[in-house]
């Protein structure tokens, strides 16, 4: 449902630039590249769609909850966090859309197909307790479930089989200690404290070798112990490297 036509002009003049004098609607819709329309407690959007150059728009923290007349504009960063939207309809077409900002939503099916630039996808603290991919979205959109998972309140993720990332499940559960189960597999607590384990070892800094000096090397070999015999044998070998014969 469209708005009124003097509300819509309203909003769009609080967020954006001026309309000059003398400037018909046209050509004033025509030079609008930024739109926001934040914190207006909008329930329905507003009609945009004679904006032809529009390429950043603005309308989170307001209570939306369906998208419409935004296909076939040149947007390419659209920010809808925190509304109460529950699917993508009416996003899906944005040819030019490199960034789309859905954190805090009630959307708990992700499917799209025809966004062929997209290149950041916030789907974050969404207010449901499962979030399904759908399996006919291409490889290029799912490549961002690493960044969905990063959020709060999600305990069931269903991605798509087709994802090739052989470590994809580890980074899910290492990015949130809410996920319960992934693909119908549930997330034990031994699988969890397991792969923080092994996480924390990696992050750990390696030591590096001790290294003998030449003058230390070239000293008399001591008698060592039986014990010690691992250490002779590094001794006798960094000597060999360096060309040092054994002490006689």
């Amino acid at each position: 449902m469209q708005c009124h036509s003097k509300l819509c002009m309203d909003l769009i003049s609080q967020g954006t630039t001026l309309k000059r004098q003398n400037e018909t609607l046209e050509q004033y819709y025509s030079r609008i590249t930024h739109l926001s329309i934040v914190s207006k407690s909008l329930v329905e959007m507003p009609d945009i769609s004679k904006l032809c150059q529009l390429t950043i728009l603005y309308l989170y923290d307001n209570h939306l909850e369906s998208v419409f007349g935004l296909v076939g504009l040149p947007i390419e960063r659209l920010y809808l966090q925190n509304n109460n939207l529950q699917s993508l309809d009416g996003i899906d077409g944005l040819e030019k859309l490199r960034v789309l900002n859905l954190s805090g939503n009630v959307i708990s099916k992700v499917s799209f197909t025809q966004l062929p630039s997209l290149e950041t996808l916030h789907l974050d603290k969404q207010r449901v307790e499962s979030l399904v991919f759908d399996p006919e979205t291409p490889q290029t959109y799912t490549d961002q479930l690493v960044h969905v998972v990063s959020m709060t309140k999600i305990r069931n993720i269903q991605c798509p089989s087709s994802v090739n990332d052989r470590y994809l499940r580890q980074k899910m559960i290492l990015s949130s200690d809410s996920i319960a189960s992934i693909n119908g597999k549930p997330v034990s607590e031994t699988e969890r404290e397991f792969l923080i384990r092994m996480h924390a070892a990696k992050r750990k800094p390696k030591q590096k070798p001790v290294q003998l000096k030449k003058e230390t090397l070239e000293r008399p070999m001591p008698h060592l112990p039986p014990y010690a015999t691992q250490y002779r044998d590094l001794i006798l070998q960094q000597m060999h490297d360096l060309g040092v014969p054994p002490a006689k």
